[in-house]
């Protein structure tokens, strides 16, 4: 005698075990690589305030030592203390024929950064305490 059948194959319906298990290995390869993209933008983000923030105090130091006569070269943060360095040079030679006394004098000044070598040569207006 034949059993009766509970289940006929047409009937059942759903997902086996195998095409479960398949798609979440699917779904946790995309979350993972989504997540790695995720973390790489987020260190890149960090990474260029750091940046951003380290070359708007070099922008405010050298706009210091265009305008001051004694150039006070802003407060650095802590970590480009010991990188940054700012010095005047010699002033430059005046002009070999002037036909006005002058009150203002072109003189060099250097901004130097340890870590990365970079040293950034640039003038300024230096106005002398008595004219020549």
């Amino acid at each position: 005698m034949n059993a009766p059948q509970i289940f006929n194959k047409k009937t059942i319906t759903g997902f086996t075990l195998l095409e479960i298990l398949i798609a979440l290995v699917i779904v946790g390869m995309a979350l993972g690589t989504i997540f790695s993209l995720l973390a790489g933008s987020k260190r890149l983000a960090f990474s260029a305030a750091e940046h951003l923030q380290e070359s708007l105090f070099l922008r405010a130091a050298i706009n210091a030592g265009q305008v001051l006569e004694k150039p006070e070269y802003p407060e650095y943060p802590n970590a480009f203390r010991l990188r940054v360095s700012g010095e005047p040079e010699d002033v430059l030679e005046p002009p070999e024929r002037q036909t006005q006394k002058i009150q203002f004098v072109l003189e060099p000044f250097i901004i130097t950064d340890s870590d990365s070598g970079l040293r950034l040569e640039s003038l300024r207006w230096k106005k002398l305490t008595a004219t020549q």
